[in-house]
């Protein structure tokens, strides 16, 4: 029986082992300047920007063997992300709105 039990467990683990080989996400998503972008370049870069958050969010919920210092870079990493895109997309929507007032 104790065999048996063994198996799920181990199971379990490599699963979660497998989630963490692809790594925290190297590649920084490129967001175009604000007032100068298109609505399909603002679309992908918002596209961009979610799916390298996610990654990132994805390792640190199993990427048990980091430091303290180097979890908070990582979530800092994440953050200045999505504040670049945010201040890009405000740039946005600030030129567009000055467009369509005018």
């Amino acid at each position: 029986m104790k065999k048996l039990m063994c198996v799920p467990l181990l199971w379990a683990s490599v699963s979660v082992w497998g989630a963490c080989e692809s790594g925290f996400p190297e590649e920084l998503p490129v967001v175009p300047a604000g007032d100068q972008a298109t609505t399909e370049q603002m679309y992908e870069a918002q596209k961009a920007t979610l799916d390298y958050v996610e990654a990132g969010k994805r390792y640190l919920n199993c990427a048990r063997n980091l430091n303290q210092w180097a979890f908070d870079r990582k979530v800092d990493s994440l953050r200045e992300v999505a504040d670049a895109y945010n201040k890009e997309l405000a740039r946005f929507k600030e030129q567009n709105s000055l467009i369509a007032g005018s």
